[in-house]
């Protein structure tokens, strides 16, 4: 009877002799899922019996559910009916077998656990991995949002900053004028009037002009406007942006240089340096650190359009 019920079972009886265990006479067996526990005869039968009545076919699950065998499968079984009705979760059966079946109430994923499975983790694999996917999606997204606003607010900044150093250089023009064509005055610091001061300059001197550097005032000022620039756009950008090769201080001084720096000084500056194999290696390289692809300011694209149409 002992080894009949184990058949049926999946199990194992291990005894061969009845022993006592809590004053009755019992039989030693070992559930499929490694558990040993002993069985009145008593109860044996009666298990005996219910499984005898099913005439070969598996047992049904209300019938497992009324069965004396494995004290530890039954506890387990019954911790993880408990559980799952907190998590969503539907047990379809398995008890008294290697694996507890179980059903998603939010989907219709199925899946199953065996009895040594911690009950800390139970949950539906596939709803986690659909949630870590939803949740990354929706990360991207914000990240892309907080991206552009990020930019937005920077090219506004930048458009400020410019139209208060415009406002400023136009504004010690006016105070540098001396009659109605202030233009002509040797104090003007305008943008305009330095590029056009410094050209007629170069066209007006000896060949001895070609040993010193043309526009030098002119780029001065501009290398001190675009590092100024570049400084308070580079303090806008969050940790993460500044690790980011496209936004160096180098590409960023040059992307604002270049958008600062009239054609005229450009063109003059090609003139003077020729066209040779030193200057066309130079310009590339200049080209490669402004290109929008390599330089990720507002202004590469501009810069680069500029110095393309010079060259």
């Amino acid at each position: 009877m002992g080894h009949s019920c184990a058949r049926l079972l999946n199990a194992k009886c291990v005894s061969t002799a009845l022993s006592k265990s809590y004053k009755e006479e019992s039989l030693r067996f070992t559930c499929q899922n490694g558990h040993n526990f002993f069985l009145s005869i008593s109860k044996l039968r009666k298990t005996h019996n219910a499984l005898i009545s099913t005439n070969g076919e598996s047992p049904s699950s209300i019938l497992l559910a009324n069965l004396d065998w494995c004290n530890k499968c039954t506890k387990f079984y019954a911790k993880v009916k408990t559980l799952a009705s907190r998590l969503s979760l539907r047990v379809c059966g398995g008890l008294h077998s290697q694996r507890i079946e179980l059903a998603c109430l939010r989907s219709s994923h199925r899946f199953s656990i065996p009895y040594h499975k911690k009950l800390e983790q139970l949950g539906c694999l596939k709803c986690r991995s659909d949630d870590k996917e939803l949740l990354r999606e929706q990360m991207l997204r914000e990240e892309e949002l907080r991206a552009q606003e990020l930019r937005n607010e920077q090219e506004k900044f930048f458009a400020e900053a410019k139209q208060l150093m415009d406002k400023e250089l136009v504004n010690n023009c006016a105070n540098a004028k001396l009659n109605s064509n202030h233009h002509s005055s040797l104090n003007c610091s305008c943008t305009s009037c330095l590029a056009t001061k410094h050209l007629h300059a170069n066209q007006a001197s000896s060949s001895s002009c070609h040993n010193t550097a043309p526009f030098s005032g002119l780029e001065e000022q501009i290398n001190r406007r675009a590092s100024a620039l570049a400084k308070a756009f580079l303090s806008s950008l969050n940790a993460a942006e500044r690790q980011n090769d496209k936004l160096s201080f180098q590409k960023v001084f040059l992307a604002l240089k270049l958008s600062e720096t009239p054609s005229e000084m450009l063109l003059e500056g090609l003139k003077l340096m020729g066209d040779s194999e030193q200057t066309r290696s130079y310009f590339k390289k200049l080209a490669k650190l402004v290109h929008p692809d390599k330089n990720g300011h507002p202004l590469a694209h501009q810069s680069f359009q500029k110095l393309s149409d010079a060259t």
